[in-house]
């Protein structure tokens, strides 16, 4: 296996309100007896925690997003998202993938409209979080950056590992449909460990086919 790092604002994993088997994960997250996982506190919100805390990765997948306690969307999706890519590059990360969301670039889409109405701007934040990786990665030839924009998260009763044949990933930010956290979580991490071309300075969308 590969060592981890993951990274919570309080340095805490798991919540202890997130019951891990009510959603189908029966590996080990804790860092007391999985010597693969370190777990760290770090805030999104602060150049110096995110610099320190990226130090020495080969590769970092942003999954944050808005909460209560964690910074509204501007913080957290907007200006959390482009302040790791600049902290990606300071510490020469190899890879950057930002779990967006579909319909980002569609303003006019029930999509958009309903989320940014549900998260006050989160739309419009994530919006400016994705243009902000890609010019900070535009004149960068060491480094790359995917942005993965799932379509709705189809949980708890669907949050299991579909795989490959039930996936379909497009791009043009067009169509839309449903996927589980595990299936976006699965496809971070192959994306995060590629060195295809393909998938380098590029935004994809994923969901599943018969959904």
């Amino acid at each position: 296996g590969l060592p981890v790092v993951a990274l919570t604002r309080s340095g805490e994993w798991p919540p202890k309100k997130i019951d891990l088997n009510a959603v189908g994960f029966d590996g080990d997250a804790t860092s007391s007896s999985n010597p693969l996982l370190t777990i760290q506190a770090c805030d999104v919100k602060n150049a110096e925690s995110l610099s320190t805390n990226l130090s020495g990765c080969r590769a970092v997948v942003y999954a944050a997003s808005a909460s209560k306690k964690g910074g509204n969307s501007k913080e957290v999706d907007g200006d959390g998202v482009i302040a790791a890519a600049n902290a990606c590059l300071q510490q020469n990360v190899g890879r950057y993938v930002v779990i967006s969301s579909g319909s980002t670039t569609r303003p006019n889409s029930l999509g958009f409209k309903f989320t940014e109405m549900a998260v006050a701007g989160i739309m419009t934040q994530k919006r400016r979080g994705e243009v902000g990786v890609r010019d900070a990665y535009s004149n960068q030839s060491g480094s790359s950056y995917t942005i993965l924009r799932p379509g709705g998260l189809d949980e708890p009763k669907q949050n299991i590992i579909q795989g490959p044949s039930a996936l379909e990933i497009t791009q043009g930010d067009v169509l839309a449909g449903f996927v589980s956290r595990a299936d976006v979580a699965e496809v971070a991490v192959e994306l995060a460990l590629s060195s295809a071309p393909n998938v380098k300075n590029t935004a994809c969308e994923l969901y599943y086919r018969n959904k």
